[in-house]
């Protein structure tokens, strides 16, 4: 049929589609991501960088760099890693430039140490021994009774024991002994009575601890002054506890007594942990270098 026919020849060309040329990228921002805040001292981590163009691409021919305003909290190694360096609180800046266009992100990141730099730790076991009634246990009193040795009256130590096993190692700067006591005889002369601290050895439990089998009562740690009364006591035991953590800590038993009282002596009772008013150390630690 020729094409006068109307139904002329014809040829079907399929083409391949045209390659338009890509503009070249044009940086436009940078995005930061993957740095947790807070970070735990001593920690490090690598934060994830994207580089985009002004179409959306990704873009390679950036110069990115990382810094910190404060080094000494966040440090930046030369590989871009981020190393918390102490407590506080730092700006990580990451800039990426090309061709005269610069860009950047800032993340503020806080550094905290996680390991606690206050302890309370209260008296797992407490019971004082009577010399007159040597076989006898007292621990389940309410109170823990303290005198000195008289000719008239029995002599009376408490003892008071504390687990400091999560002191191992740590750095003390303070450790100071709390307890509620009161003068139990009667009058006004003297108004305070002094009881002192010693550290305890050997092992009892307040179910079984009677004068007769009693730890040996060895270290003067401190004293307190127990008052007409009933009010709260402290003693200062930072260079014994501090000494005890370095060492490797464990149980610290302590026994109370009137030393030298002489005729002086007079019944202090110091509130055990059966009444609620328990004895309990408070512990200031150092924070821990990493």
């Amino acid at each position: 049929s020729s094409k006068e026919s109307g139904d002329r020849a014809f040829i079907d060309v399929t083409l391949a589609p045209v390659t338009a040329p890509v503009p070249p990228g044009v940086l436009k921002s940078v995005a930061v991501s993957g740095v947790p805040s807070p970070m735990s001292l001593g920690s490090e981590v690598s934060p994830s960088i994207v580089v985009k163009d002004t179409m959306g691409r990704d873009f390679s021919g950036a110069e990115v760099s990382t810094v910190s305003s404060a080094p000494g909290v966040v440090s930046v190694s030369s590989s871009g890693s981020l190393k918390a360096v102490s407590p506080g609180q730092a700006t990580v800046t990451v800039t990426a430039q090309a061709a005269g266009v610069v860009v950047s992100q800032a993340v503020a990141v806080t550094v905290v140490d996680p390991s606690p730099t206050s302890v309370r730790v209260y008296v797992s076991e407490d019971a004082y021994t009577d010399s007159v009634n040597s076989s006898t246990n007292y621990g389940s009193s309410w109170s823990l009774r303290v005198k000195g040795a008289l000719a008239t009256t029995a002599e009376r130590v408490s003892y008071l024991k504390f687990d400091l096993s999560a002191l191992a190692g740590r750095s003390v700067t303070s450790a100071v002994l709390s307890t509620s006591s009161v003068i139990q005889e009667a009058g006004t002369d003297p108004a305070v009575m002094r009881v002192d601290v010693h550290r305890a050895t050997g092992a009892w439990s307040e179910g079984s601890v009677t004068w007769a089998n009693r730890p040996a009562v060895g270290e003067l740690l401190g004293s307190f002054l127990s008052q007409r009364t009933q009010s709260v006591n402290t003693t200062d035991l930072t260079s014994f506890v501090s000494s005890f953590a370095s060492s490797g800590a464990g149980v610290l038993s302590l026994g109370l007594t009137q030393d030298d009282a002489g005729k002086g002596a007079l019944l202090v009772n110091v509130s055990s942990k059966e009444s609620g008013d328990r004895a309990f150390i408070d512990v200031t630690l150092a924070p821990v270098s990493r």
